[in-house]
């Protein structure tokens, strides 16, 4: 069953294209990677589908009902701010509108504690989101978009610029979740993307080529870019 449908969805910046004419449906429980070069638009064609950009044309369409989430580049995540890990993971779940004197109640605890455990970061709860390193940052950051319960998980290169026992340790975590949600993922790792993903979209502004075949996945890297 489809729950998300990508029709012809283009995107211009300063009068050039970013993405162009990109198709394709994302059916219940599938693991997607979305691969490319650098600049190829895999980045630009998740914040469209998160609604953080109006494509220029074209259109895409959710199930109702469907709960999304996103993880951002963790660079893009600003660290300074004086805040917990735990107040961090509690702000996945805040309403649209704040009312005051608003409070978190003990399900959304319970649920963020049990996230906390489930990636091995309990123990990090009250530390300063500064302090962390990249590993345990991307991991904050993938409970705080989890603590809303979504049906679609969207993740932009969740784990690059981390060693490889929490980038292996990741993937793991992302397997499992992919039993009770449809995950979207852009990484550079084609081997980890290979092991872990049932479907592929391949992109260097234009679609070139989605599907289940990890062989033409390989070819394509091989032939028509470096990753």
């Amino acid at each position: 069953m489809s729950i998300l449908f990508v029709d012809n969805i283009s995107y211009r910046q300063q009068g050039n294209h970013l993405i162009k004419d990109i198709c394709f449906n994302v059916n219940k429980g599938d693991f997607i990677g979305i691969v490319g070069p650098n600049g190829g638009g895999k980045t630009t064609l998740v914040k469209v589908l998160m609604g953080l950009a109006r494509p220029t044309c074209g259109s895409f369409s959710y199930q109702s009902d469907l709960r999304v989430s996103y993880v951002p580049q963790k660079e893009s995540f600003i660290r300074g701010f004086p805040i917990s890990v735990l107040d961090t993971i509690l702000t996945g779940s805040l309403p649209k509108n704040i009312k005051p004197h608003f409070r978190y109640n003990n399900e959304v605890k319970d649920r963020c504690f049990g996230l906390m455990k489930k990636l091995n970061i309990i123990d990090l709860k009250h530390k300063n989101i500064s302090l962390l390193s990249g590993g345990e940052l991307q991991k904050v950051l993938i409970a705080r978009a989890l603590i809303s319960e979504p049906n679609l998980i969207m993740l932009d290169e969740p784990t690059a610029n981390i060693d490889c026992y929490t980038e292996n340790e990741i993937f793991k975590i992302l397997r499992d979740l992919n039993s009770k949600m449809t995950i979207l993922a852009i990484s550079h790792n084609l081997a980890k993307l290979v092991e872990y993903a049932t479907s592929f979209v391949v992109i260097n502004c234009e679609l070139l080529y989605f599907g289940k075949d990890k062989s033409v996945l390989k070819q394509y890297l091989t032939n028509n870019f470096r990753i």
